[in-house]
């Protein structure tokens, strides 16, 4: 089965968030961690609330809004989600892939997104539009593996310019399992780079010449994940410039990647890898 879509940003996540969508219970976990915690040009600060039961922070203004949630990172070595973990690689793979992960990062700012979600804020007021708090997440799971590569997902939740909405962003990485070295996408193929990206933007844009060339010349390999059924390919909002959305591709391993990836980079499926 094919599959390419477009990713409305209003269906990523609507978020009903602020001060009166909070349990009772939830009220009384949240806990001052930080006074102060960020000033903008304006002079007005927020504080910032620890709710410690979930590994939470809310960025707060004076007036109790939740301007930002910034969730505690996760992954890869505490996401389970019933596939090979880093945990079943050996001493040697596990510490570099853990290494690799380390020193990539946050792929987020908070400060650029407490600014962005102040700059909002105050947009709401002039307009009267009722502010909801953005959201900021970072998760590392296990996307496949095979007995010869084992294949990450990082999933990057960010808000954008709209109360309350955001966008997930898919990112991929491919490992070999024995040494950790990480593994270009491109080797992946039996074709070269330039021929795979082609390859990529044919089969993704569903015959659409205009969104074809701008698939191929905005193609960025971590966009690649290597699913257990199929190829998933992921150009988020804003990378193409005829695309209002993020949009996105899927083939199965049985129809045509299995001619253009090494055989090699067959993932196992869910059941082998379970």
């Amino acid at each position: 089965m094919k599959l390419r879509y477009a990713l409305p940003a209003l269906a990523c996540c609507l978020l009903l968030a602020g001060c009166g969508s909070r349990t009772e219970a939830e009220a009384r976990e949240f806990t001052l961690a930080e006074q102060g915690a960020y000033m903008f040009s304006d002079g007005v600060s927020v504080d910032r609330w620890r709710l410690w039961h979930w590994g939470n922070d809310y960025y707060r203004l004076p007036d109790g809004t939740d301007l930002l949630w910034v969730r505690e990172p996760m992954g890869p070595e505490n996401v389970v989600n019933g596939q090979e973990n880093v945990r079943d690689l050996n001493e040697t793979a596990r510490d570099a892939v853990l290494a690799w992960f380390e020193d990539r990062g946050l792929l987020y700012d908070v400060e650029r997104e407490l600014e962005r979600a102040y700059a909002l804020y105050l947009a709401c007021l002039e307009s009267g539009e009722t502010y909801q708090n953005g959201r900021v997440e970072q998760t590392i799971s296990t996307a496949s593996s095979n007995e010869r590569i084992i294949c990450f997902r990082t999933s990057l939740t960010l808000p954008l310019d709209e109360p309350g909405v955001v966008e997930e962003i898919q990112l991929g990485t491919v490992f070999d399992r024995t040494t950790g070295e990480e593994i270009s996408v491109w080797d992946l193929f039996t074709i070269p780079q330039a021929e795979a990206r082609a390859w990529v933007a044919e089969q993704a844009s569903g015959g659409d010449a205009a969104l074809r060339r701008e698939m191929e010349a905005a193609l960025e390999p971590e966009w690649i994940i290597l699913e257990p059924g199929g190829l998933w390919v992921y150009f988020p909002q804003g990378a193409l410039p005829g695309q209002e959305t993020a949009c996105g591709w899927f083939e199965e391993y049985e129809k045509a990647p299995g001619t253009v990836l090494q055989p090699w980079a067959i993932p196992e499926t869910g059941e082998e890898a379970g």
